[in-house]
C-alpha cells in the first residue's frame, strides 16, 4: 500500500492568512531561512493525520484559529483511492472517495472518546493493526507508530531512534513488536489470539479452583439457592435489583438521544452561522454591493459600526456553538459509557434472569424440579467442574497450535543480515567505515551510535534510509512518503553537504515521495554559484533539476509559514470551509 500526499492547505478565514503547497511524485525540498517554518509545514502534515503528539509545536499557529486540510491517495493492488481529512481545531472531517464522509469533534486528547474512534478509522484506512503491550495487555498502538519509521524529528530524531515520536518506549518491548511489525515477521492477530488464550486459561483455572473450594461460582448454582424456599426472600431481593437496573438503562439510553438529538441542532445551527458570517463579510459598507438593487452599500459611521458588530457577534456565536458541540460530544460519549457499563452489569451479574420468568410481581420457575435436591446441585458441580475442564483442555490445545515462533530469530536473523548489507551501503556512500560491535550493527540490537556531531548525523541518516529500504521488502504495508526534517545540522561542512545531497538523490525510497527540508537564506544564496548554500543549484547539480522545491514564506524572513491571503486558491479554500459544514 502506497499512501501519496498530493496537496496541504493551511488557512485562517479569521486571520487571512494561508498557506499551501502540492507535492510532486518523486523529491520535494523545503527550503527557508532558519525558523521560517519549515518544521512548521512537517508537522502540519503530522497534526493533519489526526497525531496529537506534536501539538506544542504547532502552539504558535494555532492561535491563528487555522484549518488544515490535506488531500491524500492509497494506491492498493493497482486501485487507488483518494482521501481529504481536514482539522479544525478540535473537529476532524474524513472525505473518502465513494463514501459517506464522517466527522470527529473533541479529538485533542489520545484519551478521548473521538480521538479513540477516528484513530481506529484512520488505523483502518492504512490497514494499520500493530498491538502494543502496555501493564500486562495488548493495546491497539498509536497513530504516531504508524508514521515512525517513515519520519526523522528535527528535535530528537537525528540523535535518539526511535524517539521522533515521544513516549512509546514506555511500551514492553516496543522495539522488537515494532521492527516485527513492519518487517511482516510476526501477525498482531496471533499476539492478540494468544493473549486472549492466556488469559482465557487463568480464568478457567480460577473457576475450576473456585468450584472445588466453594461450590457457589456459577450460574446454575445461583439458580438453585434462589429458588430454594429457603431463599425466597433473597430471590426477590435479587430481582428487584435488577428491574432497578433495567430503569437506570432506561433513562440513560433517552438520555442518550436527547444528547444526539442537541448535538445535530447544534452542528445545523453551526452550518447556518458560517454562512452568515461570509454573507456579512461580503457585505462591507461603502466597498461592496447590495444583493438586491447593487447598489453600494452605506458608508456611514453607524453602517460601519453596525456592519462590524455583527461579524464579531456571528464569530463569537460560532466559537460558542463549536464549544456546545464539543461539550455535547463529550456528554453523548460519557452517556455511552454509562449504557455500556449497565449493560455490562446486567449482562454479567444478572445473567440468571433469564431461566425465570415473572408475571405480576409472582414469580414462577420452569427448572424448579432440577434443583430441588442436594443430590443435583452436586451433581450440577461435578457437570460444571468437568466441562471447565473439557473447555481448558480445548484452550490448551489452542494455545499449543499458536505457541511462540521457533522460526522467529532465524527470520529476524535473514533480515538483519539483509539490513546490515543496505546499511554498509549507506554508510560507505556517506563516507563512513561500518560499525565493528553487532550492538551498533545488527537492526535489532542497535539503539544508538558511537560518534558525534556530523559523524552521528550520517549514521542516523544512514539507519534510517536502510531501514526504509528493507521495509520496502514487507508484503503488504503501508508506505507513507518519507518525511525529514532539517537534513543538514548548522556545522556541517561543503564537502559533507555535497556529500548528503548525493546521498539523499541516490538512496531515497523509488515507491514513495520523499519530503525534506533544508535551511536557506535567499539573500545570501541568490548570488552564490558555487555551495550547496543555494537549493536551486543543488537541485540542478545533484538531483537533475527534477525536485519540487517548496519555499517558506520569502525567503529571508522568519515565521513566515503563514502569507497574508492574496486572493489565490479562492475557490479550494471556500470547498474546504462547505466540507465542514458536516452536521
Amino acid at each position: 500500500m502506497i499512501v501519496k500526499f498530493k496537496s496541504l492547505l493551511v488557512f485562517s478565514e479569521v486571520h487571512r492568512k494561508y498557506f499551501y503547497t502540492t507535492f510532486s511524485e518523486g523529491i520535494n525540498i523545503i527550503k527557508g531561512k532558519n525558523t521560517s517554518g519549515k518544521s512548521t509545514l512537517i508537522q502540519s502534515i503530522i497534526y493533519n493525520l489526526g497525531i496529537n503528539d506534536g501539538n506544542e509545536k504547532l502552539k504558535e499557529i494555532l492561535s491563528e484559529q487555522l484549518i488544515f486540510r490535506l488531500d491524500l491517495e492509497v494506491h492498493k493492488n493497482d486501485e487507488k483511492t483518494s482521501f481529504t481529512f481536514i482539522r479544525d481545531d478540535q473537529s476532524f472531517y474524513l472525505y473518502e472517495e465513494g463514501k459517506r464522509a464522517l466527522r470527529f469533534d473533541g479529538i485533542n486528547s489520545d484519551n478521548s472518546n473521538e480521538h479513540i474512534k477516528l484513530k481506529k478509522e484512520i488505523s483502518s484506512i492504512f490497514n494499520f493493526s500493530l498491538a502494543l503491550e502496555s501493564k500486562n495487555e495488548l493495546k491497539e498502538a498509536p497513530l504516531e507508530v504508524m508514521l515512525l519509521p517513515y519520519y526523522i524529528s528535527q528535535s530528537v530524531g537525528w540523535v535518539y531512534l526511535r524517539e521522533s515520536f515521544s513516549g512509546l518506549n514506555f511500551y514492553k518491548n516496543f522495539k522488537f513488536d515494532y521492527l516485527d511489525y513492519f518487517l511482516g515477521l510476526t501477525t498482531d492477530i496471533d499476539r492478540i489470539l494468544l493473549h486472549k488464550l492466556l488469559k482465557k486459561k487463568s480464568e478457567i483455572i480460577s473457576e475450576i479452583d473456585f468450584f472445588e473450594t466453594m461450590k457457589s461460582n456459577n450460574d446454575q448454582l445461583q439458580l438453585s439457592k434462589l429458588l430454594d424456599e429457603e431463599f425466597k426472600g433473597e430471590s426477590t431481593k435479587y430481582l428487584k435489583e435488577y428491574s432497578e437496573l433495567r430503569g437506570i438503562l432506561i433513562r440513560e439510553e433517552d438520555h442518550h438521544i436527547q444528547l444526539c438529538n442537541r448535538k445535530s441542532l447544534a452542528s445545523t445551527r453551526e452550518i447556518v452561522l458560517k454562512r452568515v458570517k461570509r454573507n456579512t463579510a461580503s457585505q462591507r459598507p461603502e466597498i461592496d454591493t447590495c444583493p438586491v438593487c447593487v447598489q453600494t452599500l452605506p458608508s456611514s459611521f453607524e453602517a460601519i459600526y453596525n456592519h462590524q458588530q455583527d461579524l464579531n457577534d456571528t464569530v463569537s456565536e460560532i466559537a460558542s456553538v463549536k464549544a456546545k458541540i464539543t461539550d455535547l460530544q463529550s456528554q453523548i460519549n460519557s452517556a455511552s459509557n454509562k449504557i455500556e457499563k449497565v449493560n455490562g452489569i446486567i449482562e454479567s451479574k444478572y445473567a440468571v434472569i433469564k431461566n425465570y420468568l415473572s408475571e405480576n410481581s409472582s414469580l414462577t420457575f420452569d427448572t424448579w424440579l432440577d434443583h430441588k435436591s442436594n443430590m443435583t446441585l452436586l451433581k450440577n458441580i461435578d457437570s460444571a467442574i468437568s466441562n471447565k475442564n473439557t473447555e481448558l483442555i480445548g484452550v490448551l490445545d489452542d494455545i499449543a497450535d499458536i505457541g511462540e515462533d521457533e522460526n522467529i530469530e532465524e527470520s529476524r536473523n535473514n533480515k538483519e543480515k539483509l539490513f546490515s548489507t543496505y546499511f554498509h551501503d549507506c554508510l560507505t556512500d556517506l563516507g563512513m567505515s561500518s560499525f565493528d560491535e553487532s550492538r551498533h550493527r545488527l537492526l535489532y540490537k542497535i539503539n544508538s551510535f558511537p560518534c558525534q556531531g556530523v559523524e552521528l548525523h550520517k549514521a542516523v541518516m544512514g539507519y534510517h534510509f536502510a531501514l526504509n529500504k528493507l521495509i520496502s521488502k514487507t508484503q503488504g504495508i503501508h508506505r507513507f512518503p518519507f518525511l525529514l526534517d532539517a537534513v543538514m545540522k548548522e556545522d556541517i561542512d561543503e564537502g559533507n553537504r555535497i556529500t548528503i545531497f548525493k546521498f539523499i538523490n541516490k538512496h531515497s525510497p523509488k515507491d514513495t515521495q520523499t519530503i525534506f527540508s533544508v535551511s536557506e537564506s535567499l539573500s545570501h544564496a541568490k548570488d552564490d554559484e558555487t555551495t550547496s548554500n543555494n537549493i536551486n543549484l543543488v537541485n540542478d547539480n545533484f538531483f537533475n533539476g527534477s525536485s519540487k522545491i517548496i519555499q517558506i514564506g520569502d525567503g529571508n524572513s522568519e515565521r513566515s509559514f503563514l502569507s497574508p491571503y492574496d486572493g489565490n486558491h479562492e475557490e479550494l479554500i471556500n470547498e474546504t470551509i462547505e466540507m465542514t459544514n458536516l452536521a
